[in-house]
């Protein structure tokens, strides 16, 4: 039983750690935005990013498609080569797209914390929380 009980705890330990995000494998997948630059985003909103074990990132920064590449070492990112649509969409969804794309420059870490992924600029601040969508 104590076995047991040690072996929920360090599971539960495990499941609220925070941790960056080191492999490939954490990363791959597509991850829907919920915050960009600490402010959520508008309910409904498409805006999602895709990594890919290619070296490629897309997605929707939420009126726009776009697509890139990245650098991944260790926990350290880097986010190139953007390309993105130029259609027209509601003001709050361009203005919130514009976050979205500023933010993509800023990335230069990621982090894991609870599921969640947390990408951050250079001063460690959160610049876009991400949640996965499988």
């Amino acid at each position: 039983m104590k076995a047991f009980q040690a072996i929920l705890t360090c599971a539960f330990l495990y499941g609220c750690a925070t941790y960056d995000t080191e492999s490939q494998a954490e990363l791959d997948g597509a991850w829907l935005i919920e915050y960009i630059s600490g402010r959520p985003v508008i309910d409904y909103s498409p805006a999602f990013i895709e990594f890919d074990n290619m070296d490629k990132v897309s997605g929707n920064a939420s009126c726009n498609a776009f697509t890139g590449t990245y650098v991944l070492d260790g926990s350290s990112m880097s986010i190139s080569n953007v390309a993105i649509t130029r259609k027209m969409c509601p003001d709050a969804l361009m203005e919130q797209e514009q976050r979205f794309v500023e933010a993509l420059g800023e990335i230069t870490r990621t982090e894991s914390i609870q599921g969640m992924l947390e990408l951050k600029n250079a001063s460690g601040q959160t610049v876009r929380k991400a949640s996965p969508t499988n």
